[in-house]
Protein backbone atom coordinates (compact mmCIF):
# COMPACT_ATOMS: atom_id res chain seq x y z
CA UNK A 1 0.00 0.00 0.00
CA UNK A 2 2.88 2.45 0.77
CA UNK A 3 4.73 1.94 -1.85
CA UNK A 4 1.79 2.15 -4.21
CA UNK A 5 0.89 5.48 -2.46
CA UNK A 6 4.46 6.69 -3.25
CA UNK A 7 4.54 5.50 -6.53
CA UNK A 8 1.59 7.80 -7.04
CA UNK A 9 3.35 10.86 -5.90
CA UNK A 10 6.59 10.31 -8.09
CA UNK A 11 4.82 9.86 -11.08
CA UNK A 12 2.68 13.10 -9.89
CA UNK A 13 5.46 14.97 -8.72
CA UNK A 14 8.39 14.09 -9.97
CA UNK A 15 8.10 12.39 -14.00
CA UNK A 16 5.55 15.23 -14.66
CA UNK A 17 7.51 17.89 -13.38
CA UNK A 18 10.92 16.51 -15.34
CA UNK A 19 9.07 16.38 -18.06
CA UNK A 20 8.13 19.72 -18.35
CA UNK A 21 11.73 21.07 -16.72
CA UNK A 22 14.54 19.76 -19.42
CA UNK A 23 16.94 22.37 -19.10
CA UNK A 24 14.51 24.99 -17.48
CA UNK A 25 16.96 26.93 -15.50
CA UNK A 26 19.14 27.31 -18.70
CA UNK A 27 15.87 28.20 -21.17
CA UNK A 28 14.90 30.53 -18.96
CA UNK A 29 18.06 32.42 -18.21
CA UNK A 30 19.25 32.34 -22.01
CA UNK A 31 15.08 33.90 -22.48
CA UNK A 32 15.67 36.66 -19.58
CA UNK A 33 18.89 37.13 -21.00
CA UNK A 34 17.63 37.91 -24.23
CA UNK A 35 14.21 39.54 -23.65
CA UNK A 36 16.34 42.27 -22.03
CA UNK A 37 18.77 42.92 -24.44
CA UNK A 38 17.83 41.54 -27.73
CA UNK A 39 14.94 41.20 -30.34
CA UNK A 40 14.61 37.84 -31.57
CA UNK A 41 11.68 36.29 -34.00
CA UNK A 42 10.47 33.17 -32.38
CA UNK A 43 12.50 31.19 -34.79
CA UNK A 44 16.03 32.56 -34.40
CA UNK A 45 15.18 32.30 -30.05
CA UNK A 46 13.99 28.21 -30.98
CA UNK A 47 17.79 28.37 -33.07
CA UNK A 48 19.61 30.10 -30.28
CA UNK A 49 18.22 28.68 -27.07
CA UNK A 50 19.16 25.21 -28.55
CA UNK A 51 22.40 26.16 -29.76
CA UNK A 52 22.80 26.69 -26.05
CA UNK A 53 21.78 23.34 -24.91
CA UNK A 54 23.64 21.95 -27.25
CA UNK A 55 26.62 22.95 -26.23
CA UNK A 56 25.84 22.29 -22.55
CA UNK A 57 24.35 19.17 -23.20
CA UNK A 58 25.65 17.49 -26.74
CA UNK A 59 23.18 16.41 -28.37
CA UNK A 60 20.29 17.66 -26.75
CA UNK A 61 17.55 21.04 -27.50
CA UNK A 62 14.03 21.61 -27.18
CA UNK A 63 11.28 21.69 -29.51
CA UNK A 64 9.29 24.40 -30.76
CA UNK A 65 6.14 23.45 -28.06
CA UNK A 66 8.61 23.50 -25.70
CA UNK A 67 9.82 27.31 -26.18
CA UNK A 68 5.99 27.81 -26.95
CA UNK A 69 5.32 26.22 -23.26
CA UNK A 70 8.25 28.96 -21.89
CA UNK A 71 6.51 31.77 -23.62
CA UNK A 72 3.64 31.21 -21.72
CA UNK A 73 5.27 30.66 -18.45
CA UNK A 74 6.85 33.89 -18.81
CA UNK A 75 4.03 36.17 -19.69
CA UNK A 76 1.53 34.43 -17.08
CA UNK A 77 1.01 36.92 -14.53
CA UNK A 78 -0.49 33.88 -12.13
CA UNK A 79 1.59 31.03 -12.03
CA UNK A 80 4.54 33.05 -13.93
CA UNK A 81 7.09 35.36 -14.05
CA UNK A 82 4.20 37.70 -15.89
CA UNK A 83 6.82 39.44 -18.11
CA UNK A 84 5.73 42.65 -20.33
CA UNK A 85 6.21 40.10 -23.20
CA UNK A 86 3.33 41.48 -25.98
CA UNK A 87 1.09 39.18 -28.04
CA UNK A 88 1.15 38.70 -31.27
CA UNK A 89 4.11 40.26 -32.46
CA UNK A 90 6.87 38.94 -34.47
CA UNK A 91 9.89 39.96 -32.46
CA UNK A 92 10.09 38.78 -29.02
CA UNK A 93 11.72 41.39 -26.31
CA UNK A 94 10.64 43.35 -23.12
CA UNK A 95 8.71 45.95 -23.61
CA UNK A 96 10.21 47.03 -19.88
CA UNK A 97 14.28 46.47 -20.67
CA UNK A 98 14.67 46.89 -16.53
CA UNK A 99 12.36 43.34 -16.17
CA UNK A 100 13.91 40.49 -15.27
CA UNK A 101 12.66 37.35 -14.01
CA UNK A 102 15.62 37.39 -11.23
CA UNK A 103 13.71 39.86 -9.80
CA UNK A 104 10.30 37.67 -9.28
CA UNK A 105 9.70 35.25 -6.26
CA UNK A 106 10.05 31.64 -7.04
CA UNK A 107 7.96 29.53 -9.43
CA UNK A 108 6.46 26.48 -7.89
CA UNK A 109 8.42 23.92 -9.61
CA UNK A 110 11.70 25.93 -8.75
CA UNK A 111 10.70 25.88 -5.20
CA UNK A 112 10.27 21.87 -5.49
CA UNK A 113 13.50 21.59 -6.94
CA UNK A 114 15.40 23.51 -4.17
CA UNK A 115 13.62 21.48 -1.84
CA UNK A 116 14.14 18.49 -2.96
CA UNK A 117 17.63 19.18 -3.33
CA UNK A 118 17.98 20.05 -0.04
CA UNK A 119 16.37 16.78 1.33
CA UNK A 120 18.95 15.10 -0.84
CA UNK A 121 21.72 16.79 1.02
CA UNK A 122 19.96 15.92 4.47
CA UNK A 123 20.11 12.34 3.83
CA UNK A 124 23.94 12.72 4.02
CA UNK A 125 23.91 14.76 6.81
CA UNK A 126 25.30 12.05 8.92
CA UNK A 127 28.64 11.99 6.56
CA UNK A 128 31.18 13.97 6.15
CA UNK A 129 30.13 16.69 3.37
CA UNK A 130 33.12 17.95 1.31
CA UNK A 131 33.38 21.60 1.36
CA UNK A 132 31.57 22.62 -1.89
CA UNK A 133 28.25 20.51 -0.65
CA UNK A 134 28.69 22.45 3.04
CA UNK A 135 28.14 25.54 1.28
CA UNK A 136 25.73 24.43 -1.06
CA UNK A 137 23.82 22.92 1.96
CA UNK A 138 23.90 26.53 3.57
CA UNK A 139 23.02 28.31 0.34
CA UNK A 140 19.54 26.23 0.06
CA UNK A 141 18.91 27.02 3.82
CA UNK A 142 19.42 30.59 3.77
CA UNK A 143 17.32 29.96 0.90
CA UNK A 144 14.57 28.31 2.33
CA UNK A 145 14.16 30.67 4.93
CA UNK A 146 13.67 33.68 2.42
CA UNK A 147 10.58 31.44 1.10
Amino acid sequence: MCDSVFSKFIEKEVKVKMANSKHAHVRYNVLDYYYRKKAFTFNELLNYVNGVIRELYPGEEISVRTLRDDLKVFRDHEKGFGAPLPEKIRVLKYVKPAFSIAQKPLLEYEHYLITAAQQLLERFNHQKLTENNSTMKQKFNNLQKKL
